[in-house]
């Protein structure tokens, strides 16, 4: 499933293209506002970025910013690329990255160089909690996260859950991680044996939902937030995931429910992409 973009344009004049056609401030945000609704994201393009902006720059973006729309940058008017928050360029392979992605992706990447659980809190700020010392860990608790997921090879790991322990202080304190998340002990295992673990909080517009599951290998949904998460949230999530394996901590059970499988095996987490 690929999701639908809406494609912006601002000239260096100040005029602005809506998916190539000239338009008004006024029915920008009535595509925004339609963009919304039916769960579309913006493709953003300025012409002469390296120049003083024209104010339609500001009022486009703020209109965005609005709607809570996923957004993603681009620096060729044709859209082909895709521009991270260091400004870096990138061809645009079709899973479409917004800007909230750059986010996640700094997730996944230092939650496997510091060997900790990264926190992705909604101001897009990383936090990491750091798995023990190696060697540290019972050989029991290592075994148990092995059997989920083991490791040969290192598995992208996304939890979507309550991040309320995420503080502006950046202080994030064990016993109240606890008791949000009494299931942590697991995701600190799956950083303890290497794999990449990051927690964020999904809201029910989906706004963060693709960034945040793009190129999982398993997701875990707490089920006390399913609620809040969209509709149609495990087919969204599955559509940007490496392999698509999806299990719910169930609160009522305290146990992990399978829910969906990326290979063949009923029951089984597999993993028939690597890469």
């Amino acid at each position: 499933m690929t999701q639908e973009m809406v494609k912006v344009s601002v000239l260096a004049s100040g005029a602005i293209l809506l998916d190539g056609s000239a338009a008004t401030l006024g029915e920008l945000e009535a595509a925004f506002q339609a963009a919304k609704e039916r769960g579309a994201a913006v493709l953003y393009y300025r012409e002469a970025a390296g120049s003083e902006p024209p104010a339609e720059v500001q009022t486009v973006l703020k209109m965005i910013v609005a709607q809570r729309l996923p957004v993603s940058m681009s620096s060729k008017p044709d859209f082909s690329d895709w521009v991270d928050q260091q400004g870096v360029s990138h061809p645009r392979d079709g899973s479409l990255p917004s800007v909230t992605g750059a986010a996640f992706a700094r997730a996944r990447r230092e939650s496997v160089s510091h060997r900790a659980v990264a926190i992705v809190r909604p101001d897009r700020k990383v936090l990491l909690y750091p798995a023990p010392p190696a060697g540290s860990m019972a050989a029991t608790a290592v075994k148990s996260v092995e059997a989920l997921v083991p490791t040969d090879a290192i598995r992208n790991v996304a939890v979507i859950a309550d991040s309320s322990f995420a503080r502006e202080s950046g202080k994030l304190d064990i016993g109240e991680i606890g008791r949000v998340l009494p299931f942590f002990g697991f995701l600190i295992g799956f950083s303890y044996i290497g794999h990449a673990v990051w927690i964020f909080d999904a809201d029910a517009e989906g706004a963060t939902l693709a960034d945040g599951c793009r190129e999982a290998d398993l997701l875990i949904v707490d089920s006390a937030v399913v609620r809040g998460l969209p509709k149609e949230w495990g087919l969204a999530s599955s559509a940007v995931m490496r392999n698509p394996n999806i299990i719910l901590m169930d609160r009522a059970t305290q146990k992990f429910l399978l829910l969906r499988t990326a290979g063949e095996t009923k029951g089984k987490i597999e993993f028939p992409k690597n890469s």
